[in-house]
Order: structure tokens, then C-alpha cells, then sequence
């Protein structure tokens, strides 16, 4: 009987020291999944502030730019442009059409 007893707390201590061993390499394994996910974390931080340094882009998006509405002057230039374009070998300038 004393035999059993003595087995019986040596069993209690070793499953006591287990206990502790498993919490200990629990924590443990946690702080280094931790301490991945905030070098992770610190990459990613670095690529990020790295494409947005060379990046020609605007961080927010630019205004659309309101559409000039066309007047009777605009009509006109657009008309002289597509003659001169179809008689630019014939001498015909934007300048000497505008001062007719």
C-alpha cells in the first residue's frame, strides 16, 4: 500500500511536469508564430512603403475633369485642322487659315 502511494504521487508529479512542459512549448510556439507574423507584417510595411516612394500614381484618385462645352471657335479650329490635315502638302497652315 505505501508502494501504491508513493507510484500514485511520482505518477502526479509527472503528469504535473508534463502539464508544465506542454504549457511552456505551447507558449513558446505561440511567441514564434507571433514574432513571424510581425516580421510578416514589417515586410510587407516595407514593400508597401516601397512601391508607394516609386510609384507615379496619386494616392486618391484624381477629379474627373469637367468637359469643356464647344463653342462656335471651337468648330471652326476643328473644321481648319481636318482641312489642313487633307491639304497639308498644298501649303495650308493653321496660322494662315486663322487670319482669313
Amino acid at each position: 500500500m505505501k508502494n501504491k502511494s508513493k507510484r500514485e504521487g511520482l505518477l502526479n508529479e509527472a503528469n504535473a511536469l508534463v502539464a508544465t512542459l506542454e504549457n511552456a512549448v505551447i507558449k513558446e510556439k505561440k511567441v514564434e508564430v507571433e514574432e513571424e507574423e510581425e516580421e510578416e507584417e514589417a515586410g510587407l510595411a516595407e514593400v508597401l512603403v516601397a512601391a508607394h516612394a516609386t510609384s507615379d500614381m496619386p494616392i486618391s484618385s484624381p477629379k474627373p475633369k469637367s468637359k469643356k462645352k464647344k463653342t462656335a471657335q471651337d468648330d471652326e479650329l476643328d473644321r481648319t485642322l481636318a482641312t489642313c490635315t487633307v491639304q497639308r502638302f498644298a501649303g495650308c497652315s493653321v496660322q494662315s487659315k486663322l487670319s482669313l
